[in-house]
């Protein structure tokens, strides 16, 4: 069975944390996974570097370099780690957040062109794996869209608002199922000792979206009133320049020299989530990787997609609205966080982090029924 993995890749940590997720869910099954050409920060030498096979494009000046090879018989192709559209049997899609009008209507047309353009197999069954969705008010994203869904066997909707979006715009449908964050079973091992500090913050350029004024204001409160209070602090970089500049800026702003990581492999920055005492975050998995851990988190938002996962673990009371937010409140509840410690917070939380689990694991149960393995 070739499995092809779309809208996960290594530039976006949290994508690439659910890249590893799923190679963990298949690497006892005899399957091949296959990354698509278009997968982010991930080309042909990469893909072998992650254990991958690679399916190239069918377009464009890349096609050219795959010409050759995919004229070769199967099993040479294979030695070279090269799939074909047409030996495709599931299609997976990890995107996490792609489709709505905030993205456009051309980015499902875009990701799906080798389904829609008939290169796939007709019996081939396409998945996507739970992720936000909506709105779609847009009726040309509506559109687009509902080219994807209808050819969709499962769609895995990753929280109650998405469904409201999606039964909205395409009604309610047998193939729509609720299915938490996936990578909460990704084990990140023993906690660690980090000598850059104890308290992480994770920034996200994307909350310019919401005003870069306040974004910035807050992460400066938060930042002033930690060195007050001589904590040790560091920056975990999710995505690339432009969350490091927002560390940098900082630094700058503030005359300090906090540290500034970066790591490639995302179990490593699960790991670091997992060994610090509270987490100031603004990335969702960056998130979901602190409370599906039990590590005190506190997050701002530029989706619905941080509402409704504060929710589900009942923290929506360390979810800040940066445009409309008392700053006391925000000291007094990274004071209430650290003053309680990880481990109580862990003991309260444990019967939600397993809840959670379960229905990951509900998840994969059904998809790998779906698919016959």
């Amino acid at each position: 069975m070739v499995i092809e993995l779309k809208g996960m890749g290594v530039q976006n940590k949290g994508a690439h944390l659910m890249l590893e997720a799923v190679q963990q869910q298949f690497e006892q099954h005899n399957v091949i996974l296959a990354i698509s050409w278009d997968s982010g920060g991930v080309g042909y030498r990469r893909a072998k570097e992650l254990g991958l096979f690679y399916l190239p494009p069918n377009l464009g000046k890349k096609a050219l370099l795959f010409k050759l090879i995919k004229h070769l018989p199967m099993n040479i192709r294979r030695s070279f780690k090269i799939i074909l559209d047409e030996e495709v049997d599931v299609i997976l899609d990890g995107s996490g957040f792609a489709y709505g009008d905030f993205w456009g209507a051309n980015k499902p047309l875009k990701r799906f062109q080798n389904v829609l353009a008939g290169k796939t197999p007709k019996y081939a069954k396409s998945i996507l794996l739970p992720q936000a969705l909506g709105t779609f008010n847009d009726e040309k994203v509506k559109h687009s869209f509902k080219k994807v869904l209808d050819k969709s066997d499962l769609v895995f909707v990753r929280d109650e608002q998405s469904m409201d979006y999606m039964i909205d715009a395409y009604g309610q449908q047998e193939k729509f199922i609720l299915a938490p964050d996936f990578t909460n079973l990704v084990d990140a091992g023993p906690e660690q000792k980090y000598p850059e500090g104890e308290i992480c913050l994770i920034p996200n350029y994307k909350m310019f979206t919401q005003d870069k004024e306040a974004y910035m204001g807050f992460l400066i409160n938060v930042r002033t009133f930690l060195k007050n209070q001589e904590k040790k602090v560091y920056y975990l970089i999710h995505e690339g320049e432009r969350d490091k500049q927002i560390a940098k800026d900082l630094n700058k702003r503030l005359a300090l020299n906090d540290p500034i990581v970066e790591e490639f492999d995302p179990i490593k920055i699960k790991n670091r989530i997992k060994s610090a005492d509270l987490i100031i975050v603004s990335r969702f998995h960056g998130l979901v990787s602190a409370l599906s851990q039990g590590v005190p988190a506190i997050t701002t938002s530029w989706s619905h997609k941080y509402q409704i996962l504060m929710k589900e673990y009942g923290q929506e009371d360390a979810l800040v609205d940066i445009r409309n937010y008392e700053f006391e409140n925000v000291k007094d509840l990274i004071s209430e966080l650290l003053s309680k410690g990880k481990a109580a917070f862990q003991n309260e939380q444990s019967n939600t982090i397993q809840k959670q689990k379960e229905r990951s694991k509900l998840m994969w149960e059904t998809l790998k029924n779906h698919i016959s393995i």
